[in-house]
């Protein structure tokens, strides 16, 4: 696995984008996907959806 080391404001605008992408997606496995990578960079995603490895 790859470590990625971002900027501040580049975390910040990959963080925009996955909420954004989070808020209008329908796909389930999509969704927990997304959350999962919010919640590794320190977002705390507070709503039903389960992780992906509940799925």
């Amino acid at each position: 696995m790859k470590t990625l080391k971002l900027t501040e404001s580049e975390e910040s605008r990959l963080i925009k984008i996955l909420q954004e992408r989070y808020s209008k997606s329908l796909n389930l496995f999509e969704i927990s996907t997304i959350k999962g990578i919010l919640e590794k960079l320190g977002v705390k995603v507070d709503d039903w959806t389960p992780d992906f490895k509940d799925l």
